[in-house]
């Protein structure tokens, strides 16, 4: 899906595309599912009556990595996949997406995804072309986690050449292409704003 995304948002003033694929990919290069809400700076609220609301700390991650947004387009990919993450996943929350407990339902929505970027790439004709940018370890985004990106883009690229296979089990075709169709507009504008203002969408906005 980030890929999809991904390859929408790249234009003329994409200064180096490379750098933006990697960007977009590398919040999830983790090993470890507790470490997403660190790699995509969301905050998890417990209400009185038992209920969850999640959002992403958008204001902490501009505040923290502001120079290089404005410069690099490795740290404005990052921010794209927060963006995307936020608003797929308000999109989930608007049309009442039932998702089962953790961790049934993460292991349920980890192999949709696989499904789904295989319909993507198929309907989309998207290709694999991930270049790891020289010195990304001593890049300052690597003190947000210690990001294992040769391990994730071995296993992304089998989306591309060795199709996953099964049955969608929470996320189907009409409900994704719609969430995209939706979603789409939304993240040019951010993107738009980023570039234009250095600035991301209050954390409010976009809740789950």
């Amino acid at each position: 899906m980030h890929w999809l995304f991904t390859e929408a948002l790249i234009d003329e003033r994409t200064e180096d595309p490379d750098r933006f694929r990697i960007g977009s990919l590398l919040p999830d290069a983790y090993e470890n599912p507790a470490s997403r809400r660190t790699t995509h700076f969301v905050k998890r609220i417990e209400n009185e009556d038992g209920s969850v609301l999640r959002f992403c700390q958008f204001d902490v991650f501009l505040a923290r990595f502001e120079e290089k947004i404005r410069t690099d387009d490795l740290y404005r990919g990052y921010a794209m996949h927060l963006a995307e993450d936020a608003v797929t996943r308000a999109f989930w929350k608007k049309e009442n997406l039932r998702i089962p407990p953790h961790p049934q339902g993460a292991e349920m929505l980890h192999s949709d995804y696989h499904l789904l970027n295989r319909y993507l790439v198929e309907t989309r004709s998207l290709r694999f072309h991930a270049r790891i940018p020289v010195g990304l370890a001593r890049e300052e985004i690597m003190a947000v986690y210690p990001f294992d990106l040769p391990s994730f883009l071995k296993e992304f690229e089998k989306d591309f050449h060795d199709p996953a296979k099964g049955e969608l089990q929470i996320l189907s075709i009409p409900f994704t292409e719609q969430m995209i169709a939706e979603a789409m507009p939304i993240l040019r504008q951010i993107k738009e704003d980023l570039l234009r203002e250095n600035k991301m969408p209050e954390p409010s906005r976009f809740v789950w």
